[in-house]
């Protein structure tokens, strides 16, 4: 039922997880949860839904050692981030090493690298900065930085020839704005000259002056 709900918004991705006490005990009376929808989840909302159960199908868990506070405390172990194909193994690794007795299952349809993103925070899968040597031959790391300056100086290369273009580019903007000027005032004093010979015909337009 939940998931058609969900589904029925068009969402790109629907991420669930269901962290609930399944052991009554103290909690009043038991409740069970009737389900209506019968019909099958079509092909392409399948990829679309990752659900992380708190606990494994008939195990009880209690509010001692919820799968939220243990995905919230590894969450911070992480960094603030987590890809979400290993939620359940870190989560279940996190319980183990403090001798809880609980597991956390995901179930989530995998297609190649659909679910390659990180949770809660961004969508793709962020790369790690590698800060000590490149790889342990040290050769290697020295034909790495070798091609990465090979790179460098092509690319400062390709610049100052892009610069030196713009340069030419502006150079003959500008002559042909100032050769665009004088033909404007050459017309301009053509167009005096020929009024005033017409005016007075027997002066020397070759020796007119503005």
């Amino acid at each position: 039922d939940l998931k058609h709900k969900l589904l029925s918004c068009n969402p790109a991705r629907v991420i669930v997880t269901l962290d609930c006490c399944r052991n009554t005990s103290g909690r009043g009376k038991a409740y069970c949860v009737k389900l209506r929808h019968t019909e099958k989840i079509t092909m392409s909302d399948l990829v679309k839904v990752a659900v992380i159960h708190g606990t494994c199908e008939l195990h009880t868990t209690s509010d001692a050692h919820t799968f939220t506070q243990e995905l919230f405390k590894v969450l911070n172990e992480e960094g603030g981030e987590i890809p979400i194909l290993e939620i359940e193994s870190k989560v279940n690794k996190s319980w183990h090493d403090r001798h809880i007795m609980q597991l956390c299952k995901d179930d989530i349809v995998k297609i190649g690298n659909n679910w390659n993103i990180m949770w809660p925070t961004s969508y793709t899968i962020k790369a790690k900065i590698n800060t000590g040597p490149l790889s342990a031959d040290p050769k290697q790391d020295k034909g790495i930085e070798d091609m990465k300056q090979i790179v460098e100086e092509l690319m400062n290369q390709r610049m100052d020839q892009y610069a030196n273009q713009i340069k030419k580019l502006e150079k003959e903007v500008s002559e042909l704005s100032t050769q665009s000027r004088k033909t404007q005032t050459t017309s301009r004093m053509s167009e005096k000259a020929q009024k005033f010979a017409a005016k007075d015909p027997r002066r020397v337009l070759n020796n007119y002056v503005i």
